[in-house]
């Protein structure tokens, strides 16, 4: 993190309004880093091969994209990771947070609204005219599908990590979206250059 508070480096991204552009661009309001971020990029795929191009030095990407897209890179430490996004990642425990880098509680608020896109992830929805019973009756059986030991064993297989999350956790994380102070979102659009 320190040397990326002294050094440019040239992040790839997907475009504005991209995790690829938002957490780079957070962490340079929030830590001080000097990202440098190229937008137009046509995929993380196509943001790994200027990786390995050397035309970019590196780029946000969710943990199971490197665990299941590169994992590789992993094994062989070809990856330094600045810091982590969206949640707790047990593998890089030691490396800090947008979180706990943010100094004020204005920063949180912004890195909270921000985070929760991930924290969400592949979120499964249903209109909300569908009647309560069922609801409950769909969160049930996906749960229980997601904790099923044959389930696991394939995602284990593919190197697909699965971190289930109930959606009554998920009906919080959209409140809590909801109710983020205007200024903060305010503050947000003028850090990301948005109108």
């Amino acid at each position: 993190l320190e040397e990326a508070r002294k050094i440019e480096a040239i992040m790839g991204s997907t475009g504005l309004g991209s995790e690829t552009y938002l957490a780079p661009t957070l962490l340079n309001h929030i830590a001080g880093t000097k990202f440098k971020i190229v937008k137009g990029y046509k995929g993380g795929a196509k943001i790994n091969k200027a990786m390995e191009g050397g035309e970019v030095h590196g780029r946000m990407n969710y943990w199971s994209g490197w665990t299941a897209g590169k994992p590789g890179w992993l094994k062989e430490n070809k990856l330094h990771h600045i810091a982590t996004y969206g949640g707790d990642i047990p593998e890089l425990k030691d490396i800090p947070s947008l979180g706990s880098l943010a100094k004020n509680a204005e920063e949180t608020a912004m890195v909270k609204f921000l985070e929760v896109a991930p924290r969400i992830g592949m979120g499964f929805w249903v209109h909300e005219d569908v009647p309560k019973k069922r609801v409950a009756a769909l969160r049930k059986a996906f749960m229980a599908m997601l904790n099923d030991p044959a389930f696991l064993a394939d995602a284990k297989k593919r190197k697909a990590p699965v971190t289930p999350v109930a959606g009554e956790t998920l009906d919080k994380l959209v409140a809590e979206v909801y109710a983020t102070p205007p200024a903060t979102i305010a503050k947000l659009k003028s850090v990301f250059g948005f109108k």
